[in-house]
């Protein structure tokens, strides 16, 4: 017992002086993709006024030890920055950044020859970059035998979180094929389901089955807003009232479709007649 102490502190010590080293991401492993939120170092500017080359000379970088990255609520600037080599043979791999409804993402992707090539998206619009047309930004970064760090600023005016991964083309063209599938098929049903039950209306001419189908049009609608799928295939932007105002209509028409098939009017009425009727006073 007497080494347990000093066995923790040296422990301790070990995984303080490994965390703050950055780590390279060797991409030669074979791998398909990479999620390089352990081979990120997080800088956070709260006055958002840092230019890039105060940035690179800071000295308050620190290495993340979370796979996802949520910064709270928060009205800071975050910069991210990972140092990646390849030695095999040089390509390109791409960047996919998963983002929450991020106001601005600036990449500065570091070329052979050591400068900077920078790449801006403002308010979420997803373009078709690289030749492919995806809901989260694709980057191409150059892999090289040289060590190269590539830079990315966020900033949000509500609650900020990003995933990075780093593709292998082929496979990410392969998962991005199988992701459409798999919405397609969530989005398609729900179209079904808005069609069929308006062609029941049209038969029966009850008014629930039009209620009803606002209430799946607006939860569609608003899991097209989640996925950012309605800032791909849309000329809609991104706006913080948007979630709210689509919820509200959602709980307006199922509220009015369970009023009307529920028939909660009558019920509760012959309830109030009954407990009067019931009432020794009524006698």
């Amino acid at each position: 017992m007497k080494y347990l102490f000093p066995s923790f502190i040296i422990y301790w010590a070990i995984a303080g002086i490994a965390g703050a080293n950055p780590q390279l991401l060797d991409v030669d492993r074979g791998e398909d993709f990479y999620r390089l939120g352990h081979y990120l170092e997080i800088l956070e500017d709260s006055s958002g006024a840092l230019s890039f080359e105060e940035v690179k000379s800071a000295k308050t970088w620190r290495q993340s030890r979370q796979s996802q990255h949520a910064f709270g609520q928060t009205e800071s600037t975050f910069w991210l920055r990972f140092k990646v080599s390849g030695s095999k043979h040089p390509r390109n791999m791409m960047l996919v950044t998963r983002k929450g409804f991020i106001n601005e993402t600036d990449y500065f992707v570091q070329r052979g020859d050591g400068s900077y090539h920078t790449i801006e998206i403002r308010n979420s619009r997803m373009s078709e970059m690289n030749g492919v047309d995806y809901r989260f930004p694709v980057i191409n970064i150059p892999i090289q035998s040289q060590e190269r760090t590539h830079y990315i600023r966020l900033r949000r005016t509500i609650a900020l979180h990003a995933t990075l991964d780093l593709w292998e083309p082929r496979a990410f063209m392969n998962f991005a094929l199988a992701e459409l599938f798999l919405m397609g098929g969530f989005y398609g049903t729900v179209f079904v389901m808005v069609l069929y039950n308006f062609l029941i209306y049209l038969n029966l001419r009850e008014p629930y089955y039009l209620q009803y189908i606002g209430y799946v049009a607006a939860l569609g609608i608003f899991q097209a807003w989640y996925d950012e799928v309605l800032f791909q295939y849309t000329s809609i932007r991104e706006s913080n009232p948007l979630p709210s105002l689509i919820m509200g209509h959602a709980c307006l028409w199922f509220s009015l479709f369970a009023r009307s098939f529920l028939r909660l009017p009558e019920l509760l009425w012959t309830r109030y007649l009954s407990r009067i009727r019931s009432h020794p006073t009524t006698c």
